[in-house]
């Protein structure tokens, strides 16, 4: 017969004072196990529930009491049946969340460590990579470094005390204020300026040109032809290494020096070249601090401060004191009257038609 849920089956058997309860859609199943089962054989008491498995069945019997036992048992029965398949289910899914949780936390680690690893090898990346550049940064500091102590020991020992630059007077004021400016920066700031080449065929705008030791006269002599009065100059030498310096042993407009680039012209072996020609200097008589072509020149990267100029020259009286009555100099600068700078070389005659680009 069926409970009043219709699910459970109550089972006598004829021979036995035992009764059985188990599912109703397992009837088929139980009746034939318990046509194969001495059920004597087992341990139990009336008030004990005992639940069979056959082979890989589900759990299909809740228990069995003796025939007199009360329809309240049997209800037990059922009950602690219902209890002990939804403790499985529950024990069952704690297990599958179990094996989840591990595997997820399984994958979560292999991720760590994945990322771990990851993160290690981008450090040790990037710890290399910063190693390298130190590497380089130090190897083109002490390239630098050498580069400026050959310049400070070819100044030193040929004892070039000076550089120059000459200009229009009228310039002089705008110096003053923002130094010796290239014609690019002048341009972009919209300074007025006169310039003595309106042309520059050397194409460095963003320079400034010196001469070392004395003026280019040949240069100079033509823009003081052509009307104006000027002033020269005189610059510290330490702009030589201070500054960035492209040193051209002729003038920079020549093919010569314009198919080099600034990398090559800013080596102290370029400067060093401004004083070739040992039997050129030698027949010429030409100073140990002198350029071998007195049109060499030193473009200076950007602006030359006005703190380096040490004097500024002029040729007459007349405008030394006219400048003096319009301008308070600082006291790292002095003006003073040289006309030697005005006019050619001492060695002007002997040059004659040396080439010497």
């Amino acid at each position: 017969m069926l409970d009043k849920s219709g699910e459970f089956c109550i089972y006598r058997r004829k021979d036995d004072r035992h009764i059985f309860v188990f599912r109703q859609k397992e009837i088929a199943y139980v009746l034939h196990t318990l046509s194969r089962t001495d059920i004597k054989g087992f341990d139990v008491t009336a008030e004990e529930v005992v639940l069979f498995r056959v082979g890989s069945h589900k759990p299909f019997l809740a228990g069995f009491y003796e025939v007199n036992a009360s329809a309240k048992d049997v209800s037990t029965c059922v009950q602690r049946m219902l209890a002990f398949e939804a403790q499985e289910l529950i024990t069952k899914e704690q297990e599958r969340l179990a094996k989840a949780r591990q595997e997820y936390e399984r994958r979560l680690a292999e991720i760590a460590q994945y990322e771990a690893q990851k993160h290690l090898a981008e450090q040790k990346e990037k710890l290399a990579a910063e190693a390298r550049a130190r590497l380089v940064e130090q190897a083109l500091r002490e390239k630098e470094e050498a580069r400026i102590q050959a310049i400070k020991a070819i100044v030193h020992g040929r004892r070039i005390t000076e550089l120059v630059h000459f200009t229009r007077i009228e310039n002089l004021h705008r110096i003053l204020k923002y130094g010796i400016l290239p014609v690019n920066e002048m341009r972009l700031k919209e300074i007025q300026h006169l310039h003595n080449d309106h042309e520059r065929h050397d194409k460095r705008l963003y320079t400034v040109s010196l001469s070392v030791s004395f003026p280019n006269y040949k240069m100079f002599y033509k823009y003081q032809q052509s009307g104006g009065s000027y002033a020269v100059l005189v610059i510290d030498t330490s702009v030589l290494w201070e500054n960035e310096c492209l040193f051209c042993r002729t003038n920079a407009a020549s093919s010569t020096i314009r198919s080099k680039d600034d990398n090559e012209l800013r080596s102290a072996e370029s400067f060093k070249n401004m004083f070739g020609g040992d039997e050129i200097r030698q027949s010429n008589q030409i100073r140990h601090c002198d350029p071998t072509d007195p049109q060499a020149e030193i473009l200076v990267v950007g602006k030359v401060d006005f703190e380096k100029i040490q004097k500024i020259v002029f040729s007459d009286s007349q405008h030394l004191n006219n400048f003096l009555e319009q301008t308070n100099l600082l006291e790292t600068c002095e003006a003073t009257l040289n006309s030697l700078y005005f006019k050619p070389r001492y060695d002007y005659d002997r040059i004659g038609g040396t080439h010497f680009g």
